[in-house]
Formats: structure tokens, sequence, C-alpha cells
């Protein structure tokens, strides 16, 4: 592979196409996980998060991604508290990710299938999450490092280069460092067709002890191996649970029109079954495989940027299976215009949230008065913790406002004149409510049917609510709605580090009105549940 001037064009379009499409990111403020990141950051010194079990294991998830730490405490140390040189950064580690795509894939490709593929790739529907949230910089970082292990390694296996196979190594074992997502990839290097089995697994030896070392690693730190998110997963799950995982990849690839994204897929599906046959269709579905395992503990709750790793592996199989000349050409256009497509309508869903998001958390931050409320914000209710956390005890700003996830919670207690601000979409901003919008919303409340069963197993909470099975929608409110989180009618939830629990149930009905269970409790030391029906 020579690079050539077409080469340093392609680089140049990806990076303008990174540019126009999410530049707007520039005027987004701290969202979800944000806070909570520049907390421990601020708190703990960047060499604990590579050598300190203690951090780790008090954190709520079983994560060890040290280099998104050190991203944060970085940019910290050279921006200080200004979000938007943090998202400069995000927007050139999305043009680096697209540009080492694109890199990876010359290895094999000319330089328009690689173009095609890196664009199809940062284009993408998860890839419109991704570029919204500040918090996901190690997905980007884990691509990039990925993705260099992969160029030295195959130079290093055409050339017969050891140096470079330990280069590989070193990269591979960052990008582990950064997302456990890139651990599958020392599997997908010995796929890889290039020489033979025995040269391939001879170059490969360094990558092998850096995941044992990796392994072992994270082993020290977390006290367990895979760890994951709260969502429990039992035996009797993970049927129904790997049944639904290619559904909920669909829904999180084609962005929220289904026809544009149908049409996108159906492109690319019948791309892979013209060209693709014999070998390469296996390799292609163990990369997917690859891909995917890693999502398995956390597919419950499906994100966009749990896709990200199946779209790479479809956008670089496209890239790699058009023929050449004139129809592959077409195809791949076709290809690239459908995805920019899907991605203007993903964007403007995941911009809409995250204006809302930003603009509350600014208006929290700088603009409430004291003794003010915010109404049921789009910001996670442990991430608005956070930033009250930034707002008084760091930068130690006007204290005395609160907020509420749940009306029960201004409908138990007499707020008296304390004004209520909520984010009114029809407004694009915070509207101070009016006394009569309260009084309406606390007649809203039914004394109605309503159940739940509840137990604990070791650090899980497991429960059962009813009896309604319709559009409704049932949730848990901890401190009568100060916080509130919608959950599925069964389902359960690791609390690690909890002892007791205290909370209310309710549900709210399509139909508008609202009902709640008295408050309950369960004891995860006595391991006592609760039952409750009206």
């Amino acid at each position: 592979m020579i690079l050539t001037r077409k080469d340093a064009g392609a680089c140049a379009l990806l990076a303008a196409a990174v540019v126009l499409l999410y530049r707007k990111v520039l005027a987004l403020w701290w969202m979800y996980d944000d806070a909570y990141h520049l907390h421990t950051v601020i708190t703990h010194d960047a060499g604990r998060f590579f050598t300190d079990p203690a951090v780790w294991r008090a954190m709520p998830n079983r994560l060890f991604t040290p280099i998104l730490q050190a991203s944060y405490d970085g940019e910290l140390a050279l921006f200080g508290m200004e979000p938007r040189r943090f998202y400069a950064v995000h927007l050139v580690e999305l043009m680096l990710a697209a540009i080492a795509v694109y890199a990876a894939l010359r290895l094999w490709t000319a330089w328009l299938p690689a173009l095609a593929g890196a664009m199809v790739f940062i284009a993408g529907a998860p890839m419109a999450s991704v570029a919204t949230q500040l918090m996901v910089m190690h997905y980007l970082e884990a691509i990039i490092l990925g993705a260099l292990a992969v160029i030295a390694y195959v130079i290093a296996v055409r050339r017969g280069r050891p140096p470079l196979a330990i280069l590989s190594a070193v990269f591979y074992f960052a990008a582990t460092l950064a997302k456990e997502i890139a651990a599958p990839l020392l599997l997908f290097l010995l796929v890889l067709p290039e020489a033979d089995i025995r040269r391939r697994a001879r170059y490969a030896a360094p990558h092998a002890i850096a995941l044992a070392a990796y392994t072992a690693w994270r082993w020290l730190m977390l006290g367990e191996l895979f760890g994951g998110y709260g969502w429990a997963v039992t035996g009797r799950d993970v049927p129904p649970l790997l049944a639904s995982i290619p559904s909920k990849l669909w829904l999180a690839m084609r962005g929220p029109h289904a026809w544009t994204g149908l049409c996108l897929l159906l492109a690319i599906l019948a791309i892979l079954t013209w060209r693709i046959r014999g070998r390469a269709l296996l390799l292609i579905a163990l990369a997917l495989f690859l891909a995917v395992a890693p999502i398995v503990p956390v597919a419950k709750e499906m994100q966009p940027r749990f896709a990200v790793m199946a779209w790479l592996v479809l956008a670089c199989a496209v890239a790699i299976a058009v023929p050449q000349g004139k129809a592959g050409a077409a195809a791949l256009g076709v290809v690239v215009l459908l995805t920019l497509a899907v991605n203007r309508q993903a964007w403007a869903d995941e911009m809409r949230r995250a204006r809302r998001m930003s603009d509350e958390g600014r208006f929290f931050f700088y603009d409430i008065p004291a003794g003010a409320a915010l109404r049921e914000p789009a910001i996670p209710p442990a991430a608005l913790g956070e930033i009250r956390w930034l707002k008084e005890d760091y930068a130690r700003r006007p204290a005395g406002a609160t907020w509420f996830y749940d009306d029960y919670f201004r409908c138990a207690h007499d707020l008296g004149a304390a004004p209520v601000w909520s984010y009114e979409p029809a407004a694009r901003g915070l509207v101070r409510q009016t006394p009569d919008e309260g009084r309406r919303r606390c007649a809203s409340i039914r004394e109605a049917p309503l159940s739940a069963e509840v137990s604990v197993r070791g650090d899980t909470m497991f429960w059962k609510l009813g009896p309604y099975n319709d559009d409704g929608q049932y949730r848990f409110l901890f401190a009568d709605g100060l916080q509130a989180f919608d959950v599925p009618r069964q389902d359960g939830f690791r609390m690690r580090g909890v002892d007791t629990l205290a909370f209310r149930v309710g549900y709210r009905s399509p139909a508008g009105w609202m009902t709640y269970s008295p408050e309950m409790s369960v004891d995860f030391r006595r391991q006592t549940g609760a039952s409750w029906h009206r």
C-alpha cells in the first residue's frame, strides 16, 4: 500500500464531513455522566485509576476504563470547566476514528471503497449518538487504537517485522484499557487473510500476552471478570436476551425513521450477498459475533453506542465487498447517500435531546433561583446530583435549588410559593410553571389498583408489578420523587453497596392519570423483600 494524494484528499474529506455533520456539538454543555467523571477526576489523583482497586469498586458500575478517566483528567487540566473545548477534542477524535478506519481499509481496498466505508461508519446512526456524548469518548479511543493495532499487525505479517507486531500489541493493550470492546480483536487478527495461520499466530503472540495482562489487571481492579451495568441477567433471561439482540441492533442502526433505515440495511445486505462467499462470509460472521459478544451482558437496555462495533463491521464489509468499476462505485454511492439520510434523521433526534439536557444543566448551574425547583428534567437523576456537586462544592456557586422527577413530590410536600421550572418543547426552553399546573397534576392522582412483589437475592432486587399490561409506565420513586426511574413491569437490578432501600411504586396510565403505592422497603443485609397490593 502506497499512500497517494488521493489518500490525503480522502482523509481531508472525512475530517470535513465530521465537521459538517457534527459541528453543532460545540454548543452543548455537560450531559449524562460528564459531571460524574469530572467529579471523580477532581477528587482522585489520575494515577489511582490505574492502580487502586478501591476507586473502581466504589463506582456504581463494574467497568474498568482508566483511559476514559485519564482523558477527562487531562482535558480538565488543559481547559478547565469549559465544555466547548471538550467537545472540540471530541470532534477531533471523531475525525481520527474515521481516518484510522480508512487507513485500515486501505490495507485491502482501493482508496474509493475505503473512503466510502469510513464515511458509512462515521455517518451511521449509532455514531450520531456517540457524537453528542463526551462520556463515550473511550469508544472512539478504542477504535483509533484498535485500527492502529490492525495496521501495524498486518504490515508486520506481510513484511516480517516482529517489532511492528510488538507495537501492534501495545496499541491493542491500550485499546482494551480504553474500552473492553477491543478485547476480542485478538481473535480477529488470527483469521485475517494474511499469510498462513502459523505466521499469524506467531505475530499475534504479543497480543495474547497483552490480553492476559489486561485480564489480570481488570480482575485485580474490579474483583470480577465481566462486570457491566446494573440490570440483572439470570439464566432464564439468556435465551430471550440473545434472541432480542438482532432486533435491538437493527433499531439502533436504522435511525428514528424505519423506511430510510430499512432501505440502507437492505442495500448493505444486497452488496454483501452479491459479492461475499466462502471464507469471506465466515470472516464477516465471526467479526459480527466478536463485535456483539461484549454487549450481551448489557443488552437488556440497548443504547445506540452498543451497536457501534457491529456497525463498523458492516461498513468495512461493504467497502471490501464491492467490485471494481462503475457498478461498484454506484453501489457505494447509494449506500453513502442512504447513510447520510439516516444520519440527518438520527441527528435531529439526538440534538433535540442533547439541547434539552444542556439547557437544563446550564440553567441549574448558572440561573435557577435559590429555593426554586426543576421539574422532571431529561438529565438522569444521578447526573443532576453530580451537577449540583460541581456547582456547590467545586465552583462554590449559590446553593438552595432542588429538583424532582415525579409530580408526586410536590403533591406530597408543600412547596409554598417556590417557583417550579420545566422544559417545554414547544417553547424550546425552560418555562416557569403556574400554580394551576401543579394543582392540575396533583388532581390526576387516583387510588387505582396497583401491586408489587419485590424479592432480594444477593445484591439484586427483583420485582413484578401489576396489574396493568398496556402502554402505561411503571416507575420507582425515591424520596417521594426527588428521583424516579422508569422500569419494566418485571425485571431485576443489581444494587451494589446498598444495605436498605426505601421506595414507592408509581404507574402512569396512557389516559394521563397516576397512582402510587405507599413507601416500601427492602433489606439486602437480611435478604428481605416486600409485597403490597391495592
